[in-house]
């Protein structure tokens, strides 16, 4: 496998673990921002 493929599944990974574990901290909105863009995730 390509490296590159490796690197960009771990930070998804990462990016969705950093957004899952934000929102059980902030159960009213979690965002986060990556680089110019903008996630936000509304908790249930």
């Amino acid at each position: 496998m390509n490296k590159n493929i490796l690197i960009a599944i771990l930070v998804v990974v990462l990016i969705g673990a950093g957004i899952y574990v934000y929102q059980e901290q902030n159960k009213e909105q979690a965002s986060i921002s990556i680089g110019d863009k903008e996630i936000s995730v509304e908790a249930e």
